[in-house]
């Protein structure tokens, strides 16, 4: 489902998000997600696209930064630590593929 999925999923998630950290973490967390939750959505008629795209937009209104900085949408709000939760929820999607984690280009 990663595979035939993600590449409909990222160029939507990128028009949203600018700092590349975000979108990497978002893309892997939504996955993961989809991951532990596909089972209950057994129904033939569920629209999964759809399914996935409201993970997608629960992540990013969740992976906005609280406080001042929030207003301004330049700012960048994220640093090192949004940069390491990111990097930690890749490793973990690629663990549950059984893929070894490659970082963005």
């Amino acid at each position: 489902m990663f595979d035939q999925c993600s590449g409909l999923v990222l160029p939507g998630l990128r028009g949203q998000v600018s700092d590349q950290h975000r979108v990497a973490g978002i893309l892997a967390g939504t996955f993961i997600e989809v991951w532990w939750l596909a089972g209950c959505h057994v129904d033939p008629d569920t629209d999964v696209m759809a399914w996935i795209d409201e993970i997608v937009q629960r992540r990013v209104a969740d992976s906005r930064p609280a406080g001042p900085s929030a207003a301004n949408p330049t700012s960048p709000g994220w640093g090192v630590l949004g940069a390491l939760w990111a990097h930690n929820i890749e490793v973990e999607l690629a663990g549950l593929l059984r893929r070894r984690h490659s970082p963005p280009q």
